[in-house]
């Protein structure tokens, strides 16, 4: 691992951040199991494009075909 020698101010920055991100972490894990995160999105609108049938990226057969190529 390297050694960096930052600012004091840029260090407190990041620390700052480290905590709030960790802070987010802890909340979902203990608040949301899987169960609720599901029912949340699924409650969302905002993946709702993705159930039109033009919005297909991929139909079965070109999975198929991508599969098959990685064998």
């Amino acid at each position: 691992m390297e050694t960096v020698t930052i600012p004091k101010r840029e260090y407190e920055k990041l620390k700052s951040v480290a905590m709030k991100i960790k802070l987010i972490d802890e909340t979902i894990h203990e608040d949301l199991n899987s169960e609720n995160l599901m029912r949340l999105q699924e409650s969302q609108k905002s993946l709702d494009f993705l159930r039109k049938k033009e919005e297909e990226v991929y139909n079965l057969e070109d999975l198929k075909e991508v599969w098959k190529k990685g064998q």
